[in-house]
C-alpha cells in the first residue's frame, strides 16, 4: 500500500501550488528556494528552531525529493542570490 503525505509535504505542496499563503514570503506559488520553504515551515511550528539547521536542510530536501519523485514539484540547482558562491535549490509546483 502506498504512504500518503507528510504533514510537512501538505504544506510544502500548498505554498507552492499557492493553496496557501506565505507567513514570511509572498509568492511562493511562482517558485522559493529551500531556505525561503524552511522558513515557512518554521513558522508555522513544523519544524523546531532548536533544531540543527544543517538536519532541517536535509529533512525538507528529502520530503522535496519525494515530491518530485511523484511529479509533484520540480527543483533546479541555482545560484544562491544572498551566497553567490553557493548553489540552492529552486523549487515550483509542477502544471499538469
Amino acid at each position: 500500500m502506498g504512504r500518503g503525505l507528510s504533514r510537512n509535504q501538505r504544506i510544502i505542496l500548498g505554498l507552492l501550488r499557492g493553496a496557501e499563503e506565505g507567513h514570511v514570503y509572498e509568492g511562493l506559488d511562482r517558485g522559493c528556494d529551500t531556505a525561503e520553504l524552511l522558513e515557512e515551515l518554521i513558522e508555522r511550528g513544523v519544524v523546531g528552531r532548536r533544531t540543527p539547521r544543517k538536519q532541517r536542510m536535509f529533512s525538507l530536501v528529502r520530503a522535496c525529493r519525494s515530491l518530485e519523485d511523484r511529479g509533484f514539484i520540480e527543483g533546479t540547482y541555482v545560484t544562491d542570490a544572498e551566497h553567490p558562491h553557493c548553489r540552492t535549490i529552486r523549487w515550483k509546483a509542477v502544471v499538469k
